[in-house]
């Protein structure tokens, strides 16, 4: 439910009849719209002939000032009590108009919207303590003299703190009462959507409870004479305690009516630009930058007679009137935010089991009052040269020298280059290299150019600064990336490394972003590699500021599983993430891989998978995990199909997963047409895709032996990602087999380990190549070695060792590495069971009495290992008398270098 108020510092400027057209608007787009009238003075909205019955039987005769004499009845004659009357008892329902703006009592809105009202009432109000009951209209009339001269500060939503006396305090309290009340109404599964408030200066209470703790956005209703502009000037100044600095153009806006048809008139201009100018004044310096902050926006409201011989809503009898235009565009701003008010968990637990008055001293201090406040992330950025060391910031002479570096206009223009650059920072909508070429082209630019950007900057900051606050996180996202873009532009890599790293050292450089946990984060994830011990202190700042952020503890769980390898604390951040949010679908698919790859609890993998999935039936990347699974772990190849099939539907251009499903299809389905047009669809998709690239290059050298284009694919990879250890190592392989070129082989297979020192497949193939190519067994032993300690359950790289263990006569040793390669041994790997079958033929016949014929066997199914050298295991078979020797002699042959298999047919 959101929440609106008009307000006006006087009657006659057309209030109460926008606040009805807004609300006729909504109602006919198909939501329920509750008005409230708060003006007792001039209650227009209550006299409606739209208005239709009350919805309850408490409701005729009474009003919100019935809710108000409940209030101050309490409030005044016992102070620990809050006397409540719910607003929903008082509601009314209001009839669209027929052609002729007459009510249609058996009418609906459109879409099935509602119109509901909740009048002013007719009762006495004892509005202070110690003072006579008065009506409303003489209460109104005796503060409104009094507000002529001043209006009471207006205060924040969430109170003022140490400061909040315990009248401030009950009131609060009653408009949260008023907002849960209305907020737990249901008639026919349908809430309400929005409220509009009708409030003018009058009893100031009305306007801290309307203007202060209930409305999220509020437009101020003013008309072109100096009484209003008094007013306007009265009620801005009201409302800077209630509005943070440059939350105007989120808050409010102004709307300057009635305006003359005829607004062309001189006296018309003269008095809007008057207003405009006294708009401007009104505006506060940003003590965090120097600069004066963005005023709100305005509209015009320009009159039509139709307002005065009708009382139907012209936005919906009279859609094309000029008048209902402006009524929509000032209804479309209100619609673009809702300032989430502090949540009291504990509310009703507050009021009585009749839900009659609310205890106040039960309360020691107001819950809501430690909620976190953030502002708009446009607001309180720093000045320009804030990515400069601070003894330059503060040096005023080696801050202009900075300046007239970075920018030099002709002497003709008039501009002051220190505000020029600063809204030149400010700006998003010029990209790191737009700023760079205005930076040099700067010289070159005519007064009106320069004019013209100022004029884009300031636009840009006044739409960006009227955002809705549910966009906020992602616009600080937008601004924290161009402000680390400003600090290369300005400081190069020190500024870029000040900026993430300086506020780890206390020192304030976005103030008023530290409150937010992406702000930290961001700056985490882009150290999380460079410098991980920064990047987790930044990551534990983030959860400091929000404990319950989900995707940072998701976040922060990744980086301590795969940057810092602490899987005890990146399990319990991963259960923290879901505790938060249950159904987040990448977290709970983060953490099945987790459990999959760190814990190997398959079970309970799969659970996180099944769980994802439901949470987002087209989470793709759930979806090809998933698959992933059941093809490694599970081998149901059929389910894994669908679920590929599931996430390319989700996503037809994710070429992750477009890749692999050309990897299945490839190495299970053996359906290579189809996984040749997969890989070609990944690498549409994303050209740049280094593991794409790599796989396509491996298929086309072991399925379609096209070692030209293989090698252009390769190329290509290691282009795109010139750190790809996978990429870099096969290709080392490739240039080994297929080219031959052992030494770009080696210089591969070194930068592939340099990119990732701990990446055992390519440790392991360079082993095999220092050993077989470059005849070096010792520094081959020591990268099996390193291989194996990197993972030591990689069945091919011990079955690899064993093999070289063997052939240097080390029997018990490698026999100790053949056992254990045989237990990884999968169904997966027909190759590696034939390189094993044959080492135990030779060196351990006895233990291994099946090895031979499964050997021949799977020779009959065509496997092979080509290249693969033998000839140290025939060798020692020779030189210990095997008889067998001539036979495996042949296998190596067969095995290795191709030989007919029909050669063993003689054995």
């Amino acid at each position: 439910m959101k929440i609106y108020s008009l307000f006006s510092f006087k009657g006659g400027v057309g209030r109460t009849a926008l606040m009805v057209n807004i609300g006729a608007y909504w109602a006919n787009r198909g939501e329920t719209v509750l008005m409230i009238d708060m003006d007792l003075t001039a209650p227009g909205l209550s006299y409606s002939p739209l208005l239709g019955d009350h919805l309850h039987a408490e409701g005729p005769g009474n009003g919100f000032s019935d809710l108000l004499a409940a209030y101050y009845r309490g409030r005044n004659t016992h102070p620990d009590q809050l006397h409540f009357m719910p607003p929903s008892l008082l509601m009314r329902e209001v009839h669209p108009p027929d052609k002729n703006g007459m009510p249609l009592k058996e009418g609906r809105w459109n879409r099935g919207g509602r119109l509901l009202a909740i009048g002013a009432g007719t009762t006495h109000v004892p509005h202070l303590k110690h003072h006579e009951t008065t009506s409303p209209h003489a209460a109104a009339l005796a503060d409104e003299k009094e507000s002529l001269t001043v209006i009471k500060d207006i205060p924040p939503a969430d109170g003022r703190g140490e400061e909040e006396t315990l009248e401030e305090y009950s009131l609060r309290s009653l408009a949260l009462a008023i907002r849960e009340d209305l907020e737990s109404w249901r008639e026919d599964d349908r809430c309400i959507d929005r409220v509009l408030i009708d409030c003018r200066t009058g009893l100031p209470e009305l306007l801290e409870l309307s203007l202060g703790y209930l409305s999220s956005r509020m437009v101020m209703v003013v008309g072109l004479n100096e009484q209003n502009r008094e007013g306007m000037r009265q009620l801005l100044t009201a409302l800077q305690k209630r509005i943070p600095i440059g939350g105007f153009p989120g808050d409010l806006r102004v709307v300057f009516s009635p305006v003359p048809r005829t607004d062309d008139e001189e006296n018309v201009i003269a008095a809007l630009e008057e207003s405009n100018k006294l708009l401007e004044s009104l505006m506060r310096i940003d003590p965090s930058n120097n600069e004066q902050e963005s005023q709100p926006l305005t509209s015009l409201l320009h009159y039509t007679p139709r307002l005065a011989t009708g009382d139907a809503p012209l936005v919906t009898t009279h859609p094309h009137l000029l008048y209902a235009r402006e009524v929509r565009e000032i209804a479309k701003w209100l619609e673009g935010d809702f300032r989430t008010a502090s949540v009291v968990e504990d509310f009703k637990d507050r009021l009585d089991e009749t839900g009659d008055f609310l205890k106040p001293e039960e309360v020691t201090r107001f819950p809501g009052a430690t909620t976190t406040r953030r502002s708009n992330p446009s607001v309180g950025l720093p000045r320009w040269f804030w990515p400069l060391p601070r003894e330059v910031r503060e040096d005023i002479d080696r801050r202009t020298q900075k300046c007239n570096e970075l920018i030099t206009f002709n002497p003709d223009i008039k501009v002051d280059k220190d505000v020029f650059l600063t809204k030149l920072s400010w700006s998003v909508s010029a990209n790191a290299d737009e700023k760079r070429q205005i930076l040099l082209k700067a010289e070159s630019l005519s007064q009106e150019q320069v004019d013209q950007l100022l004029d884009i900057f300031d636009e840009e900051r006044q739409k960006f600064g009227s955002m809705a606050e549910e966009q906020w996180e992602g616009l600080l996202n937008y601004y924290w990336d161009h402000q680390k873009n400003w600090a290369e532009i300005v400081e190069g890599t020190e500024g870029v490394k000040r900026f993430l790293t300086a506020p780890l050292k206390g020192e304030s450089l976005h103030p008023l972003w530290e409150t937010w946990p992406t702000y930290w984060a961001n700056s985490a994830d882009v150290l999380s590699e460079q410098d991980p011990d920064q990047a987790e202190q930044l990551y534990q700042r983030a959860i400091a500021v929000d404990p319950n952020h989900a995707p940072i503890l998701g976040n922060f769980a990744l980086f301590m599983e795969n940057i810092k390898q602490n899987h005890d604390l990146a399990e319990q951040l991963y259960q923290r993430a879901i505790a938060v949010d249950p159904n987040h679908a990448p977290i709970l698919g983060d953490f099945a891989i987790f459990i999959k790859n760190i814990r190997q609890n398959h079970d309970l993998a799969e659970q996180l998978y099944q769980r994802a999935i439901a949470a987002d039936p087209n989470d793709a990347n759930a979806l090809g995990n998933f698959a992933i699974f059941m093809t490694d772990i599970r081998q149901n190849h059929d389910l894994a199909e669908q679920l590929y099939q599931r996430a390319i539907a989700a996503d037809p251009n994710h070429a992750k997963i477009l890749g692999n499903f050309a990897n299945f299809m490839t190495d299970v389905r053996q359906n290579h047409d189809l996984a040749e047009q997969l890989y070609q669809r990944a690498i549409t998709a994303d050209p740049n895709d280094a593991n794409a690239l790599g796989n396509f290059a491996l298929f086309m050298t072991n399925v379609r032996r096209n070692h030209d284009l293989a090698e252009q694919l390769y190329q290509r990879a290691i282009v795109a990602d010139p750190n790809h250890a996978n990429a870099l190592g096969n290709f080392a392989l490739f240039m080994t087999d297929v080219r031959q070129n052992h030494d770009l082989a080696e210089q591969l297979y070194q930068r592939a380990i340099a990119a990732d020192p701990n990446h055992a497949n390519a440790l392991g193939n360079f082993a095999n190549f220092t050993n077989d190519v470059r005849k070096k067994p010792d520094q081959a032993e020591q990268l099996y070695q390193r291989a194996i300690a990197a993972d030591p359950k990689d069945g091919n790289i011990l079955g690899n060792y064993a093999g070289f263990l063997l052939a240097r006569k080390r029997k018990a040793e490698g026999l100790e590495r053949l056992q254990a390669a045989f237990g990884l041994l999968s169904q997966q790997e027909p190759p590696l069971q034939l390189e094993l079958c044959y080492y135990a033929t030779i060196h351990a016949p006895d233990r291994y009495p099946e090895a031979l014929s499964t050997l021949k066997r799977l020779i009959v199914d065509g496997v092979r290992s080509p290249g693969w050298d033998l000839s140290g295991h025939v060798a020692i078979a020779r030189e210990h008398n095997d008889p067998r020797a001539e036979l495996l002699a042949q296998l190596a042959a067969v095995i290795s270098d191709g030989a007919d298999p029909a050669s063993l047919d003689r054995f």
